[in-house]
């Protein structure tokens, strides 16, 4: 699920078994539409088999990028050169460790975040073979270059869920404490959960939370329509925000680009949404910060 199209509410991606990709954009109305099948320099990605897309500001550009896994053991970057509202995927390749294409036998699934607190979002692939592989970003954050893949491990050794396990691993600050865990399905009818202790990270250099990543206030609280949005972070991040009612059902996604560091304040446009009580959670890869806010008429 991502807002491929910037209008704050979120589309789907469905990668299938042909190893087509299949946009579903969603409608005023919330509805889902078939928009076709989603290409790239101008042809339909084929993947051969079974794609498994995921979308990411890969570049930290402001728009969003795909990252696809195949039955075919790669993973290929396709780079977004269109803008946030209007998207033109350009094929970049498969991608590397070292000096090396990254290939996993089959079934690669893939997830992108910042797994050893360096600050820098790295890249992790399940595969076939049951493994969970991790890749560390050598390069910059927003120009990924990966080191040799790291087979992650558990209290029991080396993680393994046995040949045609299928791991379908996503990265998740399950516990709120600022680094990331993996959350993932595979062929038993289960989801499996790894905590990543803070003290026992994949690589030296953890970097805690960062001390001012808050949202300050918004005013005028209650509002009518408009309100401005006052918070504040210490270091550059991209940086989405979402309205979210009191249920959790999303009414509006705002992709905010690279935030610099230092206060800032951006108006919210509610006028159109029911009169009561929304949450704002600003996000960004590793952290989440809410507030509650009142809407009147």
């Amino acid at each position: 699920m991502a807002d491929i199209d910037n209008d704050g509410d979120l589309d789907l991606f469905y990668g299938d078994d042909e190893g087509y990709i299949r946009l579903y954009v969603r409608g005023d109305e919330g509805e889902l539409s078939l928009s076709g099948n989603v290409e790239a320099d101008e042809e339909v990605i084929d993947m051969s088999d079974r794609a498994a897309p995921e979308l990411t500001d890969w570049d930290l550009d402001g728009d969003l990028d795909m990252v696809v896994g195949s039955s075919i053991g790669i993973v290929t970057l396709f780079i977004n050169d269109g803008s946030a509202e209007e998207y033109h995927f350009t094929n970049s390749g498969t991608i590397y460790e070292g000096d090396q294409e990254i290939w996993l036998g089959s079934e690669t699934v893939t997830s992108f975040g910042d797994l050893d607190g360096d600050g820098k979002r790295d890249l992790i692939v399940g595969s076939v073979f049951g493994e969970i592989w991790f890749y560390p970003n050598t390069g910059e954050n927003n120009d990924p270059v990966f080191g040799a893949g790291i087979h992650l491990q558990d209290e029991d050794g080396e993680i393994s869920h046995g040949y045609a396990g299928y791991p379908r691993p996503k990265l998740v600050d399950w516990e709120g404490d600022g680094d990331l865990d993996i959350v993932t399905g595979w062929i038993s009818p289960s989801i499996l959960l790894y905590i990543n202790p803070t003290d026992h990270v994949v690589q030296d250099g953890y970097n805690e939370r960062p001390t001012s990543f808050r949202i300050i206030s918004n005013y005028p609280e209650p509002f009518n329509g408009t309100t401005m949005l006052q918070f504040e972070t210490d270091r550059f991040s991209s940086a989405q925000l979402k309205i979210l009612d009191l249920n959790g059902r999303a009414h509006k996604f705002m992709n905010l680009g690279i935030l610099n560091p230092g206060q800032q304040r951006m108006t919210l446009d509610m006028h159109g949404m029911s009169c009561g009580k929304y949450i704002i959670k600003l996000e960004t890869a590793n952290y989440s910060v809410s507030k509650t806010v009142t809407l009147i008429k």
